[in-house]
């Protein structure tokens, strides 16, 4: 049995204007003053795991265009038999979802670039603009955001004002790549590659250090490091490659003991990126498979839940006349992996500023898919608008 979806990929093409960095740069080191400077520039390079898996990207000097396109039928596909969890329910999972026709993002607060906001680096010709690079929604809807290149850890009430600014090189903290908000504070991904150093440093919600846990060898950038995800009962988790392998950052007794595990655990059901086969972006949720159809080279990545589905992000890229296309959707998935909803991140808008985020989607405790919008002289925290996914059709 196949169950079908209507088309649900954002209908954009993206690449960098004149004068802006080129996607096949993004590995360049960042040149600067400060000591910090080269981490960024090596996470830049993983930042591509992040949005696309383990693709390589062709042709040299690909750039990305903005131009209107249509997408193919995109069918949906649930393989294996239907899953239940222990918590899970028969009621439809309450979704945030928009009204019919709506925008695909709605603008909650915006946060300058500079004095009094965030920090850039970087928008030369010949390498690469960057700025924060870890983003998190707390469960007062308040957002923590990494700003990298400015070495401080900032939180933002929900009305875009500053609640907490902590300048984390007082601490001794170099840059954070990833952050994650949970219910006493936030934790924070340290990499400082030119001192062999990566850590999870741990912050109050009223911005208090409070201390650190440095990170084994075989969990560093050259080993694939990518990120940090806390789990819906508190665990804190350490990505490899996109999720492709997850680490318990600390045992049942709540002692620091990186573990691997065979993958994100929600639910009682291990949840897992699987390779793209036979060009299918595939994701394990217990015994059953979402495998969703890209057009050359793609991933689906975890995001977070909610109770009784799951958000993963779908990321298709593919070269169209030379050019570098890329389509990012979030879906909502229940744990028998049906598409309940779908929304689009604006990655045009961020790709002509030539900077994308680490991490840029979190999601908050109602459900909503709250996100990080680069501009050029501003962040955007936006809502990104869900739609209902068309009636399923069984066929053979």
């Amino acid at each position: 049995m196949i169950n079908r979806a209507a088309p649900f990929r954002g209908r954009s093409r993206t690449r960098s204007p004149s004068g802006a960095a080129p996607f096949n740069q993004l590995g360049r080191l960042l040149r600067g003053p400060s000591p910090w400077r080269p981490t960024y520039g090596r996470a830049t390079r993983w930042l591509l795991v992040v949005l696309f898996g383990t693709i390589s990207l062709m042709g040299a000097g690909c750039g990305v265009t903005t131009r209107e396109t249509s997408s193919p039928s995109t069918p949906v596909t649930s393989t294996g038999p239907p899953t239940t969890s222990p918590t899970a329910t028969t009621i439809p999972v309450q979704l945030p979802i928009s009204e019919p026709g709506s925008a695909p993002v709605s603008v909650l607060f915006t946060i300058p670039v500079g004095e009094g906001g965030v920090t850039y680096e970087g928008g030369e010709p010949d390498w690469l603009l960057t700025g924060p690079a870890g983003f998190s929604v707390a469960a007062d809807v308040s957002v923590w955001i990494a700003d990298t290149q400015g070495l401080r850890l900032l939180r933002v009430g929900a009305d875009g004002s500053i609640l907490v600014d902590v300048d984390t090189d007082a601490d001794e903290v170099g840059p954070l790549i990833d952050v994650v908000a949970h219910d006493g504070g936030v934790w924070g991904l340290e990499a400082v590659p030119v001192l062999d150093r990566y850590r999870l440093v741990s912050y109050s919600n009223t911005g208090n250090y409070l201390g650190a846990h440095t990170l084994p060898d075989g969990l560093h950038l050259e080993n694939g490091l990518t990120g940090i995800e806390m789990g819906p009962n508190g665990d804190l988790w350490v990505e490899l490659e996109a999720g492709t392998m997850v680490y318990a950052a600390f045992d049942e007794g709540g002692r620091f003991s990186p573990r691997l595990l065979p993958g994100y655990q929600i639910d009682g059901l291990t949840l897992r990126p699987l390779a793209t086969t036979e060009r299918l972006a595939r994701f394990a949720i217990g015994e059953a498979t979402l495998e969703i159809p890209i057009r050359e080279q793609g991933s689906l990545t975890y995001e977070g839940t909610v109770p009784g589905a799951v958000a993963v992000l779908l990321s298709d890229v593919w070269l169209d006349d030379g050019v570098l296309a890329v389509d990012l959707t979030v879906l909502y998935v229940d744990l028998a992996g049906r598409v309940l909803a779908t929304a689009t991140y604006p990655l045009p808008e961020v790709a002509a500023n030539a900077y994308v985020p680490q991490d840029f989607i979190s999601v908050a405790p109602d459900g909503r898919l709250i996100a990080m919008v680069p501009r050029p002289d501003r962040i955007d925290v936006v809502s990104l608008n869900l739609h209902e996914a068309a009636p399923e059709e069984d066929s053979r």
